[in-house]
């Protein structure tokens, strides 16, 4: 689909960026992020036909998957399959339990694939969108927001996104994730302590948002404006799939705690932005 965005797709696109970067987790992420990016996001999904969507967060302190980039991503996996895209979801094997899971209860079990990076991506890809799934650093290691280097439990499936065999898309809210190469000098001005920890790797266009999920609700949501499909998550819909992934075993990202909660912000407040998504 060749998608000419409008006036009207940009005001949308800026309330969208409005409610899902405005910086509320303080990490400046979410800061750096413009409605011309989510824009971009868009149109490279409407162009493409074969997505491979790549996802999964071990935190290494806590010894389980994080909640986070799991709804997003199943979320977008749906909404593109209800767009007549073809669609396959990758995460690493410590990571599938709860995001099979939630697959499972969106019915969407069937494209799920489980890779340690040392293959090929699936065939015929022409669109690689990674949410909330670590970058490699300056020295090839993975580091969580803690600056630990957790490379033992970290698979490399961002060798796809170096390697480049087809356009790239991220979604971050850390800077250490896939595609936040993009914005290495702006972060590691504002986070110079951190600097050694941030992504290398790069994408077409990246998504800087408050928390992964997030993003991807946004892009979702702009998705659903411009296809027609329900792309987009139900609020009543969220504790429902949340509950599902740690219920399989993921875990708050920040405190690490098995709790439907997103980097600390808990259900109510990812229902309320679906909400207020919804009506933006």
């Amino acid at each position: 689909m060749t998608w000419q965005p409008q006036a009207r797709d940009l005001e949308i696109a800026g309330r969208i960026v409005s409610l899902v970067a405005s910086d509320k987790s303080g990490r400046f992420v979410g800061s750096l992020c413009r409605p011309e990016t989510l824009v971009d996001v868009v149109r490279y999904v409407l162009a493409a036909q074969n997505i491979t969507l790549v996802t999964g967060f071990y935190t290494f302190f806590a010894g389980a998957p994080e909640t986070d980039g799991l709804c997003g991503t199943l979320t977008l996996a749906r909404g593109l399959l209800r767009c007549g895209k073809n669609v396959r979801v990758v995460t690493d094997p410590l990571c599938m339990p709860p995001l099979a899971a939630g697959a499972a209860h969106l019915g969407i079990g069937e494209t799920l694939l489980a890779s340690s990076g040392d293959g090929p991506i699936p065939e015929g890809t022409d669109l690689l969108f990674y949410v909330e799934r670590l970058g490699r650093a300056d020295d090839g290691k993975y580091y969580n927001m803690r600056g630990v280097d957790q490379s033992s439990k970290t698979p490399p499936l961002d060798i796809w996104a170096v390697e480049r065999p087809c356009p790239v898309v991220g979604i971050g809210d850390g800077g250490n994730e896939v595609g936040m190469g993009n914005y290495h000098a702006q972060l590691a001005a504002a986070l110079p302590d951190y600097a050694p920890c941030l992504s290398r790797v790069t994408a077409d266009v990246c998504l800087p948002a408050d928390v992964s999920d997030w993003g991807a609700y946004g892009v979702a949501e702009l998705l659903a404006r411009t296809t027609g499909f329900a792309c987009r998550l139900e609020p009543g819909e969220l504790d429902a799939l949340l509950g599902a992934v740690v219920g399989a075993g993921a875990v708050d990202g920040v405190s690490g705690k098995r709790a439907c909660s997103v980097d600390t912000f808990e259900a109510p407040v990812h229902r309320a932005l679906l909400a207020d998504l919804k009506n933006a």
